[in-house]
């Protein structure tokens, strides 16, 4: 078992009167914050820091390895994004996660030649969304999340329409530049189901699996 260094600490420290050359000697996990963005300074140091005091002159020394690392994240809309690189490799062994049921059906055919991957789809963004369960409201939004949204072949075959006549590939979104939706889902949906607080979708899906085609 291996634990987390952080969790044990140790610090040793001595602090001289006002008069006295050595001002603070510390032992273990040392800090050095520095007073400039120029060069910015460092937490959870382990080692040995001085303050030593000559007349007017201050004088700080830290002997030491550094046990931290810093990062940059940037938050937009309350919301964090940060950018991370995955290759079929790194998923844990026989368990898998698809964005949808076209990822899971051409997974197989993908990777056949590994390590090049045969897919005609490149993933450039993905949006990650998490339920609101702590009725906490700061950065919150109103998401209505479609099962058979980029769907080819979607599950709900009584109001959706896909297949012949629709991008084969798993595209949601019809415009200038891109290719065709998937299904008829969005020219289906009612107006109303983009309106906060609205029933519209329930009552949309109501005699078709009810609320097994989305979620809010």
């Amino acid at each position: 078992m291996r634990s987390n260094q952080f969790e044990n600490q140790i610090k040793l420290d001595y602090t001289g009167k006002p008069d006295e050359i050595i001002q603070k000697i510390e032992v273990g996990t040392v800090s050095f914050p520095l007073n400039t963005t120029l060069i910015t300074g460092t937490q959870a140091l382990f080692g040995i820091k001085t303050k030593l005091k000559f007349g007017k002159l201050n004088v700080t020394s830290v002997f030491s390895q550094q046990r931290s690392q810093s990062k940059s994240i940037t938050i937009t809309n309350g919301a964090q994004q940060g950018n991370f690189n995955l290759t079929p490799a790194d998923y844990e062994a026989n368990r898998h996660y698809f964005l949808s049921q076209y990822f899971r059906d051409n997974y197989d055919k993908a990777l056949a030649n590994i390590p090049i991957i045969s897919s005609n789809v490149n993933v450039t963004r993905i949006e990650v969304w998490v339920t609101n369960r702590t009725n906490n409201t700061t950065g919150s939004r109103d998401i209505l999340a479609f099962m058979d949204l980029g769907e080819n072949k979607p599950f709900n075959k009584t109001l959706i329409q896909g297949g012949a006549g629709f991008s084969g590939l798993p595209a949601a979104f019809s415009g200038p530049g891109f290719t065709q939706q998937s299904n008829s889902l969005l020219t289906n949906i009612p107006a109303a189901a983009r309106q906060t607080n609205s029933n519209a979708i329930t009552n949309y899906f109501q005699g078709t699996g009810g609320s097994d085609n989305y979620a809010n």
